[in-house]
């Protein structure tokens, strides 16, 4: 085994980063395979590493690589540790991903600092605006009760480590005080979040304004490019639908198999009923023969609606509004619309997505608490879903969670000893698992780096 170097530059500044790498023997000659990756090590740390990949290759210390410090520092036996390759595993497996994520999109709105300012310090021993953290990140992973982000949830995310808060200090009673302290604080958060830096986007919407002939309401009628796009294939699609039906009902006919009027009316409904947005894009007519022709008995004929065409081109796309509000001007009145259409959005957000299920807390401020908590984590949803579209990634946040969620942290574990096998010890990694191909491609248009390591190495508990 050996060190191999990978260099980075970000932020105008450059980062050095380590792997263990293993050789090997295949069919078509030598091949490398990463190990473990190290992430930036310090120079003791450096020496260490490369000692102990010289000691996996049976190689003596004396030899020196381009990764070695100054002779000076060779003389320290006590970095020297032998590793017991059949005892290498890996232990306490973790929700990384989506809680890693979750936790970013909460300092980066601010709320975590707007708390520390706000909420008074006291005689707690985890502080408050870490409790909010939890009970919000909780609703935007993983929704569910106090008592299963206590008995279940937390104790299975990364959140221990990216938080600092240990899985006993989370628990009911704390996170129902965190509940009673937030509240307060509603104003002042909801105040925060409206001074974010929040766009309205309107590109390829028109809007004009017509009043009503008693002059007491208004209509907005609205015309969107993108919709147009879509009802417009919608119609497309139906009329060749129907058209398909309608040669197969001729076909019937023209073969005999049809002939019965009655039943190719029943027929024909059923097929104007299948396709109802396309059902008056034709004049059909259905009329029995004279005398059969051939094997037909009866004849099917159809042209297109102009009427219906004409108006189908000039509608794609439009829609009307209807307001009491006659003060406003059309731009305006479009919005308020948008914003309610939102509203009734983000709460069924919340009852699907984030699952805002019925409420059994006994006092009326811990409901409202709950219902902060679910907006909170809306938010997020919302930042999310606008980081991602922004990213061409479109705008489903569940899926972007569902891949993350794959992304673990765990404890690579190496049972070690001094070279004169003294002092038996235990080396553990807390390191965050290589994402796939899907998932680097997806943290690459976010922007966003993984981590490779929670912790630095550490000497653990005695073998």
């Amino acid at each position: 085994m050996f060190l191999r170097r990978f260099q980075r530059r970000k932020n105008g500044k450059d980062h050095v980063y380590w792997a263990l790498v293993e050789s090997y023997r295949t069919a078509r000659g030598s091949r490398q395979r990463i190990v473990s990756y190290l992430g930036e090590l310090q120079e003791s740390e450096q020496s260490g590493w490369a000692q102990l990949s010289r000691k996996l290759n049976g190689q003596p210390t004396s030899q020196r690589t381009f990764f070695d410090p100054p002779a000076a520092e060779d003389a320290c036996d006590d970095e020297l540790v032998l590793v017991h390759l059949k005892g290498i595993r890996l232990e306490r497996l973790r929700d990384f991903g989506d809680v890693w994520l979750a936790l970013g999109l909460w300092r980066m709105l601010g709320v975590d600092r707007l708390l520390q300012d706000h909420i008074r310090e006291g005689r707690e021993e985890i502080p408050w605006s870490v409790v909010a953290a939890i009970l919000v990140i909780a609703r935007f992973c993983e929704p569910s009760s106090e008592l299963h982000i206590e008995t279940t949830w937390y104790r299975n995310t990364a959140l221990t480590d990216l938080l600092g808060v240990a899985p006993e200090k989370v628990h009911t009673d704390r996170l129902y005080a965190g509940l009673d302290e937030l509240l307060p604080h509603k104003e002042s958060i909801e105040k925060h979040l409206i001074e974010q830096n929040w766009s309205q986007v309107e590109e390829g919407v028109e809007v004009k304004l017509v009043a009503s002939p008693d002059g007491e309401e208004r209509y907005i009628v609205a015309r969107s490019a993108e919709r147009r796009e879509k009802e417009k294939a919608m119609h497309e699609r139906f009329i060749g639908r129907m058209e398909n039906g309608l040669k197969k009902l001729q076909a019937a006919m023209k073969s005999g198999r049809l002939k019965d009027e009655t039943l190719a009316h029943r027929r024909l409904g059923r097929l104007q009923g299948q396709n109802s947005r396309a059902a008056k894009a034709f004049d059909v007519t259905i009329e029995r023969l004279p005398k059969p022709v051939d094997k037909a008995h009866l004849r099917i004929h159809w042209t297109r609606n102009k009427a219906w065409t004409d108006w189908a081109t000039l509608s794609e796309g439009c829609y009307l509004l209807r307001s009491n509000l006659t003060h406003m001007d059309a731009a305006t009145l479009w919005k308020h619309y948008i914003q309610l259409t939102e509203a009734e959005w983000a709460f069924r957000i919340t009852k699907d997505e984030l699952v805002l299920r019925p409420i059994w807390h006994h006092k009326e401020d811990r409901v409202k608490a709950h219902i902060l908590v679910c907006f909170l984590a809306y938010v997020l949803w919302k930042t999310l879903a606008g980081w991602m579209h922004k990213s061409g990634l479109g705008d489903a946040p569940r899926s972007v969670l569902n891949e993350l969620t794959k992304i673990k942290s765990g404890d690579v574990v190496l049972p070690a000893q001094n070279a004169d096998g003294s002092s038996p010890r235990v080396i553990r990694l807390r390191c965050v698992t290589e994402p796939d191909a899907e998932q680097k491609l997806l943290l690459h248009r976010l922007g966003l780096t993984l981590p490779k390591r929670l912790r630095s190495t550490v000497d653990a508990t005695q073998m």
